[in-house]
């Protein structure tokens, strides 16, 4: 059963109100997956200076950088940007990255190669 969209985006509207700024931006992240938003570029299991990925903005449509420089997660949007200064934040677009990176680092210590 197909669900109104106008209905289905007040509802997460009004639920992402009452979760955190940290909590709404995994969310969000989580949606870009969902969404197939997420294409890793290249990859090291070691968070090392190669992982690359590109990111397709929910609001723009515009693809966003994520890289990995001297073990500081760096990212195009304007998000991130402003709150540059502030070493523990990560925008959405980092986070489902890392989120992607993680599943692929346990997959691979798992056993579990894509199967």
């Amino acid at each position: 059963m197909a669900t109104d969209s106008a209905t289905s985006r007040a509802y997460r509207r009004g639920s992402m109100q009452t979760l955190t700024p940290n909590q709404r931006r995994e969310v969000s992240a989580l949606m870009l997956l969902e969404r197939g938003a997420v294409r890793l570029k290249s990859w090291s299991r070691r968070w090392s200076p190669e992982v690359v990925a590109e990111v397709v903005s929910q609001t723009t449509g515009e693809v966003y950088d994520v890289t990995r420089e001297g073990g500081e997660w760096l990212c195009g949007c304007a998000g991130f940007l402003y709150h540059e200064a502030d070493p523990k934040f990560r925008c959405k677009h980092i986070r489902a990255v890392q989120i992607v990176c993680r599943a692929l680092r346990g997959s691979e210590t798992d056993g579990d190669h894509g199967n």
